[in-house]
């Protein structure tokens, strides 16, 4: 046989009823069904008079069953027929008219029928070997049981009923959401239904009968139902419990046993204290998960650890408290105020979490790192300067948690905690200036650090005591020591470099000669400091032809020259001339003569 939920409760909640007249629709559709049902399994009564001893559908059996499921899904679909007369009943019952009273014997009579096929179908289905299904005939059993106990006004037998139905429905739809992940599926539609079949019958019905007793405790849902699932006040219904559990047995299991057995009805903490507020649990869940991470040891975690079993839990417990349906009465003041500083709280511990466990990881990435060069220093100021400003980050959205600004403390330590983290971040900067020795730039943020983020003074900044020991009052003075050191020792450097650049501020002489200052003054002539560049300086061309002047030649080449310049010198005064003309140009500008 297919799903039973889904061609029952599936089938109504995904064709969105809301009316008399779509539930007088949807019988009719199930009516056809069935009629086409009695023809293939050939159990059509057609002797009207005689019919109480002819028709077959009372004796159907677990031989028949076993042939063939449809007998199975007989029973199904006549049981939900009488439970859909019976819900068209109670919307013609909230028109009020004249029949109410009628109709609301008709309709309790239906959900009675509607139960009996319902255990027929339980009885005749004890061979199902698919466990699933045999589960969902449970839980759509223990509704109609839940629903008709409701409004005979059994409130025991309501909530046991209500409770195993839960349960049921909880493992259906987990089995569902695994088979999902194993096919790599993201859609659920499939078993939508479930989560509304829960918010609007299971968890309201719930409810109204665990109110109408002084003797369940008021908790949320998941924790009545797990347990009260096992009360037994239907003895037909109590193997129900063991159908779940070969499923799944945390399904019927008391969640305090499930979160390690170390609570029970007297250890659960009904509420949290938090700062000057108090706020009540209603949710037991939500206190066992509380208790467990408040009982843990985190003194050696590491930063994946402190993601896993912290980060990730708070985050779970936050989602479970938002989405908690148990305590949203808007009308209780007192259960609001509850609400908003549980809220408050679960945030809190979830960023401090998320804080610590980025401290970690600066620790791991510091102690991993081989800083044994320049590129390397930089490489890890650079990651720890990102894990400081996701530390910020989180510590601003501390301070904007409600309710924190108004207490003056707990806001100033934010203040100062921030003030710390914003100042190493820049620290880390400033080591990285320092690296590239450029000292002037990691001085002004040194000087900017000091002056303007670090708080001032050094002891007691932190009224509060934060979680997981993120610092203290003690850390901070140690930190602020070694900034002062670390202060003077850049100073220091800084002054060095103004000094050590001053002298070969102004080149040197040696380095210009190829230029002609006006007011040279000979006090700089080479800085013997620095390696010495030797190179060779070429000589002015206007030097030979000084020097040219002064060349001596040999007395032969000296006789010849004076008999060919005589000889020459003959033919006229007009030569002579030339020839004294011309001596008189010869030499460097005509200035100098040869001898």
């Amino acid at each position: 046989m297919d799903s039973p939920l889904d061609i029952t409760f599936g089938a109504s909640i995904s064709a969105f009823l809301d009316t008399a007249e779509d539930f007088h629709k949807h019988r009719k559709r199930i009516n056809r069904r069935i009629r086409r049902l009695r023809h293939d399994l050939n159990i059509v009564t057609g002797d009207t008079k005689n019919y109480k001893d002819k028709e077959q559908q009372t004796k159907i059996s677990q031989d028949d069953y076993a042939k063939d499921s449809k007998y199975g899904l007989l029973l199904l679909l006549t049981s939900e027929r009488d439970y859909a007369y019976s819900r068209e009943l109670k919307y013609l019952m909230e028109i009020g008219n004249e029949s109410a009273g009628s109709y609301k014997n008709l309709m309790l009579s239906r959900i009675k029928r509607s139960l009996h096929n319902a255990k027929k179908l339980l009885e005749v289905s004890q061979a199902e070997q698919d466990q699933l299904v045999k589960v969902e005939t449970y839980v759509y059993t223990a509704l109609i049981q839940g629903i008709y106990s409701i409004h005979k006004k059994q409130w025991e037998g309501a909530v046991n009923a209500l409770s195993i139905a839960r349960c049921g429905l909880e493992c259906i739809y987990q089995q569902h959401q695994n088979k999902l992940q194993e096919q790599d599926i993201d859609s659920d539609d499939e078993k939508f239904y479930i989560k509304e079949l829960l918010d609007s019958i299971v968890d309201s019905s719930l409810n109204l009968a665990v109110s109408q007793l002084d003797t369940v405790a008021n908790s949320d849902f998941k924790s009545i139902s797990r347990k009260h699932c096992k009360d037994g006040k239907f003895p037909y219904l109590s193997p129900a419990v063991d159908a779940i559990s070969a499923i799944d047995a945390q399904y019927v299991t008391e969640l305090s046993v499930i979160e390690g057995g170390e609570a029970d009805d007297n250890t659960v903490i009904k509420s949290i204290q938090w700062r000057d507020h108090e706020a009540a649990i209603v949710n037991e869940e939500i206190a066992i998960k509380i208790m467990k991470l408040n009982k843990l040891n985190t003194s050696k975690f590491k930063a994946n650890d402190f993601d896993e079993k912290l980060v990730n839990q708070w985050s779970l417990i936050l989602d479970l408290h938002e989405n908690d349906s148990t305590n949203k009465d808007e009308d209780d003041l007192d259960l609001v105020q509850s609400r908003a500083i549980l809220s408050t709280y679960l945030q809190y511990q979830e960023l401090f979490s998320k804080l610590k466990r980025d401290l970690l990881f600066i620790e791991e990435v510091t102690s991993n790192h081989k800083a044994s060069s320049s590129f390397n220093k930089l490489e890890l100021n650079k990651d720890t300067y990102w894990l400081l400003n996701a530390i910020t980050s989180t510590v601003q959205s501390l301070k904007d948690l409600p309710g924190v600004y108004n207490d003056e403390d707990l806001y100033k330590s934010l203040e100062n905690l921030e003030k710390y983290y914003v100042g190493q971040k820049y620290i880390k900067l400033a080591d990285s200036f320092a690296v590239n020795e450029s000292f002037a730039e990691a001085l002004r943020l040194y000087s900017h650090i000091k002056e303007e983020v670090l708080p001032q003074g050094t002891r007691d900044i932190y009224s509060v005591d934060f979680p997981y020991s993120v610092t203290n009052n003690d850390e901070y003075t140690q930190f602020y020591a070694d900034f002062t050191k670390m202060f003077s020792q850049i100073h220091i450097l800084a002054q060095f470099a103004v000094d050590l650049k001053s002298p070969t501020s102004a080149s040197t002489i040696i380095e210009n000669v190829n230029k002609y200052p006006i007011n040279l003054k000979l006090d700089n002539l080479i800085n013997l400091n620095e390696r010495v560049k030797i190179e060779p300086i070429l000589t002015k061309p206007v030097l030979f032809d000084i020097g040219f002047n002064y060349i001596n030649y040999n007395s032969d080449r000296s006789k010849g020259y004076e008999s060919t310049s005589s000889a020459s010198s003959a033919p006229g005064t007009a030569s002579t001339a030339a020839g004294t003309d011309e001596s008189k140009k010869s030499g460097f500008f005509g200035i100098f003569g040869r001898s």
